[in-house]
């Protein structure tokens, strides 16, 4: 078992990945009693199964798998609440918001598989602060569509850029509107079941973004300003809410701006 003295191959493989990325010749020195042909033939079955990936002759964690475990080891973080609780997660960069943003979110979709959700931000960023959470962005509203889950995305930007990520993200269950200001540049929301999860810059990193969105020409160009704010350290607060009431609240005003059934406002009493 994986960080135990009864680990196998594979446990082992994974545990010094966490370490950093290597080499299969290097993974092969940790190991006794294995040939390194036995030890292509787990690298090989751990890039199948998207626990590892492969870059040259270096081996190293996929960042997606990473955050399913730290997910499910953190299952409780916001289910746990009860009605009127919160909590509030002091961060330390924009990449470190988003992967602990979906450590709260991804198990509540566990928990309301089938429970529309509603997001608000001034510039969707997250899309843009690296290959990798492109990817995952991708592949989270990809998975919103497949599961039919009912999404309402409102930017408050309306410049070039947003349309781009709004073409990019937008599906036949996933609307998105631009161009409408509800909150200020610093709040980022999302409003799920009973749940409202609030992130909170500093003015100064919303004024950063802006002028990435301001002096970028192009898509490419944001993203590669983007990237270097991502990664700097900033103060960011995400907090979770558990109120009914205000959720309700929140959902009928961010729904303004979009078509939703009544059908839907009923079977999940959004408002």
């Amino acid at each position: 078992m994986l960080f135990t003295s009864k680990e196998n191959l594979e446990d082992t493989i994974i545990r010094r990945l966490v370490e950093k990325e290597r080499t299969a010749r290097e993974l092969l020195g940790f190991v006794d009693g294995y040939t390194i042909q036995a030890l292509y033939v787990v690298l090989r079955k751990l890039i199948a199964a998207e626990v590892i990936l492969k870059r040259g002759t270096r081996y190293f964690l996929s960042e997606e798998w990473r955050s399913k475990v730290i997910t499910q080891l953190e299952y409780q973080a916001a289910g746990g609440l009860s009605e009127g609780e919160s909590v509030t997660y002091n961060l330390s960069s924009l990449v470190h918001h988003d992967v602990q943003w979906k450590n709260v979110v991804l198990p509540l979709h566990m928990e309301h598989p089938h429970d529309p959700i509603f997001f608000y931000s001034y510039h969707y960023i997250w899309v843009l602060l690296s290959e990798g959470r492109r990817q995952s962005e991708i592949a989270y509203f990809s998975s919103l569509k497949d599961r039919k889950n009912h999404t309402f995305s409102l930017t408050g930007g309306e410049s070039k850029r947003d349309v781009e990520v709004k073409r990019l993200l937008q599906n036949e269950y996933v609307q998105w509107a631009v161009g409408v200001e509800y909150f200020s540049k610093t709040d980022y929301l999302t409003v799920f079941s009973d749940y409202i999860i609030t992130t909170r810059l500093t003015n100064q990193l919303a004024d950063e973004i802006e002028r990435c969105y301001e002096q970028s020409a192009t898509l490419e160009t944001l993203e590669e300003e983007l990237q270097k704010v991502g990664v700097a350290k900033q103060k960011i607060k995400l907090s979770v809410e558990r109120n009914k009431a205000k959720a309700k609240k929140l959902r009928k005003r961010l729904s303004k701006e979009f078509f939703v059934s009544r059908q839907l406002v009923e079977d999940f009493q959004l408002y």
